[in-house]
């Protein structure tokens, strides 16, 4: 190696350094590939010409000169739910593609990294051996992806903030408690986070205030939930299975219950029919309504609604989410029709009643539903392949 590192590169070759944008650097090189005095040229442009944002510095640097002048702008993002389903072949299996999606998401090379699930759709046994292996790619991904964006510069609060939310914090009270900080302090936090794309900001469709705060990106919320709490545990006992059965609770819950929310909300604005929700959606959120009488809160998990053409705001439907094990019969048909008796001031006509069950429902509740065109049952079968 020093003998080559003293006669230099072979074959020779020539430097231009061109204390511009990349872009001239690219002309210069295409003048004289044009002129014919070289056969290739390798060019690079890169540096830091301000001390701003390099999340924002960089793409300018790099951009600049085509700023406007492209045709196209793409932006690219992960499969959602139904393509995620096709390329890792559960179309079939729509309980096991929803497994698989609420803990990896949609980003294709994870296939890469953790191989096909198997062909019976055992999701669990595939997360304790490609996920939960420390030798595996996908062990610490969660928190590599948020290490290497370089929006995130303070790691230790951008990171405390996501594993808050991921732990169950919404709202920015709850997040604020949780770090130990005041709630007035974590507005820049959060609008970082939220413009980077890890956190999704959700109005409330009913009122005016009530933001609440969600993470988008399934693998970072796997690692804060199940993998950093246990990774000592993993890494130095390696027993997965026992650390899987362990938090398969709380995986129900925080994973797989948030996440079927997630993709109910999805489903509403990109595949279900006009028919289905009495309207053209413009927006989908959850609610927390109060008992004026008693004085309690619930949450609805859909408040589904539509604009007007004098630009207000028309309610078309609410629903509820359950991602149990056991099938929905009709007492939440019952709790749903109570939710739109305590909006009778907020709506003028009968709203579409939307159940989605991870499990499906009890024949009592299919049998009810036929003859109610207000209300709407979607399974997993028909969250994936119907509107």
């Amino acid at each position: 190696m020093l003998n080559l590192d003293a006669i230099g590169a072979w074959p020779p070759k020539h430097d231009s350094h061109v204390e511009m944008d990349g872009a001239w650097a690219l002309y210069e090189a295409w003048l004289r590939l044009h002129e014919g005095d070289i056969e290739i040229a390798v060019v690079t442009g890169s540096g830091r010409s301000s001390t701003g944002d390099p999340a924002l510095i960089y793409p300018m640097e790099m951009d600049s000169p085509l700023r406007g002048r492209s045709d196209v702008e793409l932006i690219i993002r992960p499969f959602g739910f139904r393509e995620s389903a096709h390329f890792w072949g559960l179309r079939s299996n729509p309980d096991a593609a929803f497994r698989l999606h609420a803990l990896v998401g949609g980003t294709p090379a994870y296939r890469d990294f953790g191989g096909h699930p198997p062909i019976d759709g055992d999701i669990d046994r595939w997360v304790v051996g490609n996920v939960l292996d420390p030798a595996s790619p996908l062990f610490r991904e969660g928190r590599v992806v948020i290490a290497e964006d370089p929006a995130l510069a303070e790691q230790s609060l951008y990171w405390g903030v996501l594993g808050a939310i991921a732990d169950g914090a919404r709202h920015r009270s709850e997040i604020a408690e949780a770090l130990g900080r005041p709630p007035t302090s974590l507005a820049h936090a959060l609008a970082v986070v939220v413009d980077a794309g890890w956190v999704l900001a959700e109005s409330d469709p009913l009122k005016d205030r009530g933001t609440t705060f969600h993470i988008t990106e399934p693998i970072v919320r796997l690692h804060r939930l199940v993998i950093e709490p246990h990774e000592a545990r993993l890494t130095l006992r390696r027993d997965p299975d026992a650390v899987w059965q362990d938090v398969l609770p709380l995986v129900r819950t925080q994973i797989y219950g948030v996440h079927l929310e997630h993709l109910a909300k999805e489903w509403i604005m990109a595949h279900a029919a006009p028919e289905t929700l009495g309207g053209t959606p413009t927006n989908v959120g959850s609610s927390l309504l109060t008992n004026g009488k008693r004085g309690e809160r619930r949450k609805l998990d859909l408040v589904v609604t539509e604009q007007t053409p004098r630009g207000g705001t028309r309610v078309l439907a609410i629903g509820e989410v359950k991602a149990g094990v056991e099938p929905v019969g009709l007492d939440q048909l019952v709790r749903l029709e109570a939710s739109e008796r305590s909006l009778r001031d907020a709506v003028v006509q009968p709203l579409k009643k939307l159940l989605l069950a991870r499990a499906g429902f009890t024949v009592e509740l299919i049998r009810a539903a036929r003859n109610r065109p207000d209300v709407e049952l979607i399974d997993l079968q028909r969250l994936y392949v119907g509107e």
